[in-house]
């Protein structure tokens, strides 16, 4: 959806008093304002980028009139002559398959620059990133702007990460028994292969109207989980390894405490 700004007022009268469509020279002339400022809010979200194209669907006489010399108008009277208006300019599915492959490879360049986080554990340092792969592209796509030249389409898929992070142990952790303040904080360096992460994307694909499915190729690629990707271990290869390298001395003073027979001087 596409928030239209107000067009100038006095633009609006001029035509008012010029009697220019959508004011006929008969009838209630002022009944038209209403479209009047719609139809001008149209033409100046067109007159902002001559790459934009927009499908009216109207049955209103001063509308077509109104619209008729813009080149980047399509005007239809019913939805169903819209539907298949939409259809005739470009075939969403074919083009996605056709850029595909150009896809994945724009979808790891972008996460390769992005940040990881986990939804379980609390990192100490930044999550070091050996391989992405994309495990999933979905097909169900969903477009969000279709003109002659490009499509604007939203998709899904799924990452499969390796990688090697340390985090906070919160399994080792000793806290003192009378206020409960942290004694011992310990952490463990984590190795995995295979952490998830469902991801959703906005891809832009351009092309010639002439032959869509030779010429498609992705103009731009924005991830919505944009800055931090969640990774999750569900199916993940998970090697733990604790870095408190005194574990005999963690372990008696894990247990003096569980006892209650410690004293701090």
């Amino acid at each position: 959806a596409v928030v239209l700004g107000y067009p100038s007022p006095e633009l609006i009268f001029d035509a008012y008093f010029a009697t220019n469509p959508p004011f006929a020279e008969s009838g209630n002339k002022k009944s038209e304002f209403p479209d009047a400022f719609v139809l001008g809010a149209i033409k100046d979200y067109l007159d902002s980028d001559s790459r934009k194209t927009v499908l009216v669907i109207s049955n209103d006489n001063d509308w077509a009139q109104t619209l008729s010399k813009r080149p980047n108008v399509v005007f239809v009277r019913t939805i169903e002559d819209g539907l298949k208006t939409l259809q005739s300019i470009v075939d969403i599915l074919p083009l996605f398959y056709a850029a595909k492959e150009e896809i994945i490879k724009d979808l790891l360049f972008t996460a390769e620059c992005e940040c990881f986080d986990l939804q379980e554990y609390e990192l100490v340092d930044d999550i070091d990133i050996k391989v992405i792969r994309v495990s999933r592209l979905d097909d169900n796509i969903v477009p969000l702007r279709i003109t002659q030249k490009e499509a604007l389409i939203k998709c899904s898929a799924e990452l499969s990460v390796d990688g090697e992070t340390t985090v906070v142990d919160e399994d080792n952790v000793v806290f003192d028994p009378e206020d409960g303040s942290v004694l011992f904080t310990a952490y463990s360096t984590i190795a995995f292969k295979g952490a998830t992460s469902e991801i959703e994307c906005e891809v832009l694909l351009e092309y010639d109207s002439e032959d869509p499915e030779c010429t498609v190729q992705v103009g731009k690629l924005r991830l919505d989980s944009k800055y931090c990707i969640e990774l999750n271990f569900d199916d993940a290869e998970v090697d733990w390894q604790g870095n408190y390298p005194e574990d005999d001395i963690h372990n008696d003073l894990f247990d003096a405490f569980e006892d209650d027979d410690f004293s701090v001087e």
